[in-house]
């Protein structure tokens, strides 16, 4: 299989560097947003263009100018409840209800290690 890793820098705290990598593979395209407190258009219009396959993206319940991470107001704002399928929530703080997110249409991340 052919594999292509592109980084993309991303808006994180301050000056603080960050990236996220787009994945692209023969028949399956994701972004993983890495620590970020935004989705870059290019993604964004990726996903709305259906060119995107999966967004895994650092979501946040909490909600401030400044916020490190991405709000969960701030994701149902950019994300058409259509597509919000597409969407995985990861980076989670220890608020997030799994019920809320996915009653908003969007999946969390599961966890590999025993809670």
């Amino acid at each position: 299989m052919d594999m292509d890793i592109s980084a993309v820098s991303q808006s994180h705290r301050g000056n603080q560097k960050a990236f996220g990598y787009l994945v692209r593979g023969n028949d399956f395209t994701f972004f993983y947003s890495g620590d970020a407190n935004s989705i870059k258009a290019q993604i964004l219009d990726m996903l709305l263009l259906k060119e995107l396959d999966v967004l895994y993206q650092d979501v946040s319940t909490i909600d401030f100018e400044g916020n490190p991470h991405l709000s969960l107001n701030q994701l149902v704002e950019l994300i058409p409840m259509n597509l919000r399928h597409k969407v995985v929530c990861m980076h989670l703080d220890n608020k997030f209800s799994r019920e809320e997110v996915e009653k908003l249409g969007f999946s969390i991340s599961k966890s590999i290690f025993k809670e």
